[in-house]
């Protein structure tokens, strides 16, 4: 996974995680049934659209969506490592990780996230289901200097099934709004590097 770099100092990097179909729709299903048991979910950067889960267990189903996650970050770092000499990172772990169902008109707001490395993993994304943008908010200091950086200084990047999406977890991002019938659902997460 190559890291490109976005508004200095956020840097991201998406890539096809590979999983396959089977176990995807295994997780889709799970992630149905827990919305069924919780259908007012958590309130976050979705506020007053969509559903978010609460934290999802790190084992179980969700086992080896984290490791093959893990592993395409510790790609990603080690890239990093080779651009930027004074970075060094020893390991990375997943602190936490969440599920999001857009339906239509859906958005998430703008937000950043905790931990050093954030992203997006993509179960299910029908045609024109909103896709992800990495703002640069460094320089914002009024409502229109953010409306006019959401203009020029943003970069979008599509939703496609089965795609990580990697990013520095201070980087501000947005999900604009689903314009299919059909539900967006994806898993958002959080890591933590430890250093040399």
């Amino acid at each position: 996974m190559k890291p490109k770099f976005n508004f200095p100092p956020n840097v991201y990097g998406e890539t096809k995680l590979g999983l396959h179909k089977n176990y995807r729709n295994n997780l889709l299903a799970t992630i149905e049934l827990m919305r069924r048991g919780n259908k007012n979910g958590q309130a976050f950067s979705n506020y007053g659209f969509g559903w978010q889960s609460q934290f999802l267990p790190l084992g179980g189903i969700y086992e080896p969506l984290v490791e093959a996650i893990t592993q395409k970050a510790i790609i990603f770092l080690k890239n990093i490592d080779e651009k930027i000499s004074t970075f060094n990172f020893k390991m990375i772990f997943m602190e936490n990780l969440w599920a999001n169902i857009n339906y239509t008109n859906d958005i998430n707001w703008p937000h950043n996230h905790a931990g050093d490395i954030s992203g997006v993993y993509y179960l299910q994304t029908p045609k024109n289901c909103g896709n992800i943008g990495l703002l640069n908010f460094t320089s914002a200091t009024s409502d229109l200097d953010i409306v006019l950086q959401d203009r020029i200084t943003m970069k979008p990047l599509k939703a496609i099934t089965d795609k990580l999406i990697l990013f520095n977890s201070s980087c501000h991002h947005r999900v604009f709004k689903n314009l299919n019938k059909k539900p967006r659902i994806s898993v958002s997460f959080n890591m933590k590097m430890k250093g040399k």
